[in-house]
């Protein structure tokens, strides 16, 4: 077994000569029965999604929310997304486990009947954003749900765009003529070309929050920011900073023309009902 096991991680690596060692096969097992129990998870109901406000500085109202999938793991208890999602974005159930995603979202945004011009936004796994059979995925959720396509926002990161392909910019013209909402996630990261953004149906970035921790104090930080916020203000996008943890990094953010926020300082992730309930009139929410 041990055999087979350096035989095959040599093939993987296409290293002439592996020696077996216990961690690559507690890895390798580890990744297997995480994803087997994903597909499980799928099945069993075991995933929920959680909604984290996203705040128009201006009007103090809640202008949307980010569905964040949650996982209780029947053996190991409740893991965070950094535990699952990479690991099942670069596997054969991204498909499947995005379809979930997105159509469970839907259905729980809908049933707060949501006040108009708010949007949900849901993650793009870079892989699909080019997947052929994404247009008509979102088409099946947006249906199945009763979801109207203005109601909708893909957050794909800028990593994900460093190297498009034709297939992503049909796919995103396509969305956007239907209603849907595109906005780069973690910008300042990925350092995708300005061409590319300036061909892109998008209409916001999303500054990632390495650059908004302590930005009220971080020059390095400020002067990232202030230039993410210029970019985005010669392509006449929104800007969203995200991780706000405290009422210094918000008033530093609306200082450097932020416009909108999303944070624990402004709400942690909600279930739909508890979401529903922060809304005060008009879908303000009552923060400060």
């Amino acid at each position: 077994m041990r055999a087979k096991s350096a035989a095959w991680t040599a093939q993987r690596t296409r290293v002439p000569a592996f020696t077996w060692q216990p961690e690559v096969d507690r890895d390798r097992i580890d990744r297997v029965e995480l994803l087997a129990d994903v597909d499980k998870a799928l099945s069993n109901d075991e995933l929920f999604v959680e909604f984290q406000p996203k705040l128009e500085f201006a009007t103090n109202r809640v202008v949307g929310a980010e569905a964040l999938v949650r996982w209780m793991h029947p053996g190991m208890g409740p893991l965070a997304p950094s535990q699952f999602i990479a690991e099942v974005e670069g596997s054969a159930l991204a498909v499947r486990f995005t379809a979930w995603v997105l159509h469970r979202s839907l259905v729980e945004w809908v049933s707060i009947s949501p006040p108009a011009g708010t949007r949900l936004a849901v993650n793009l796994p870079p892989a699909l954003a080019g997947d052929p059979g994404l247009v008509p995925m979102v088409e099946a959720a947006l249906i199945a749900s009763g979801a109207a396509p203005e109601m909708l926002e893909f957050e794909i990161t800028e990593r994900g765009l460093l190297t498009p392909s034709n297939v992503l910019f049909a796919n995103m013209a396509a969305l956007r003529t239907l209603g849907v909402n595109f906005v780069i996630d973690d910008f300042g990261t990925g350092q995708a070309s300005l061409l590319y953004l300036r061909r892109l149906p998008v209409q916001a970035v999303k500054i990632d929050r390495a650059f908004v921790h302590h930005l009220e104090s971080d020059v390095v930080n400020r002067s990232i920011v202030a230039a993410c916020v210029g970019v985005a203000a010669a392509l006449h996008i929104d800007v969203i900073a995200e991780g706000l943890e405290n009422h210094s990094e918000v008033a530093a953010a609306i200082g450097l023309g932020c416009g909108f926020g999303q944070g624990f300082r402004i709400s942690r992730p909600l279930s739909i009902g508890a979401f529903a309930a922060a809304f005060g009139p008009e879908g303000t929410l009552h923060w400060r």
